[in-house]
């Protein structure tokens, strides 16, 4: 519904809150991140309604607390919208990295009362070319001990708590 602002190919992300209740965001994956336009519609059971949220950037995902507010992976910016208002998130800087880093925003979810954040960013190493992409997971909750990975591991055995 309403996609006529949209062109070419899109990727979705639907989030329903209740029976009577969903969140349609999209993006244009192939176009440069300050040519996708935002979209988001609900459905109310029985129509679509389109939703201004007046973000700059494609909305690569939604999720919602349940309780009115959504959470919108913007790209380049993690959103809250509330009450028709929409808020950019400041999210704390990624360890080891320095202040110009740009972490790409591209999932939400919101999951028994945590939220829950998962970026990536470009890093280099000096003995070689071009860069390689790199994952952040990010959350609300605060971990009872701090968590670390070693990239240097297998995956199964790569995340680890570190003892008190």
């Amino acid at each position: 519904p309403f996609a006529e602002v949209l062109s070419g190919i899109v990727n979705l992300s639907l989030h329903a809150v209740s029976d009577d209740e969903l969140y349609l965001s999209a993006y244009e994956p192939f176009k440069e991140p300050e040519e996708r336009r935002p979209y988001l519609v609900r459905f109310d059971g029985k129509d679509w309604q389109e939703l201004e949220t007046k973000a700059r950037d494609g909305l690569m995902a939604v999720t919602s607390d349940g309780h009115g507010t959504l959470w919108l992976a913007g790209g380049r910016a993690l959103y809250r919208w509330q009450t028709g208002e929409l808020g950019r998130v400041e999210l704390p800087p990624v360890r080891f990295a320095g202040p110009d880093l740009r972490v790409h925003i591209h999932a939400v979810h919101y999951l028994a009362g945590e939220l829950w954040v998962e970026g990536r960013y470009q890093v280099r190493f000096p003995d070689q070319r071009g860069s390689h992409w790199a994952s952040v997971l990010m959350s609300s909750r605060t971990p009872e001990v701090p968590l670390y990975c070693d990239a240097r591991e297998a995956a199964d055995a790569a995340l680890y708590a570190a003892a008190p």
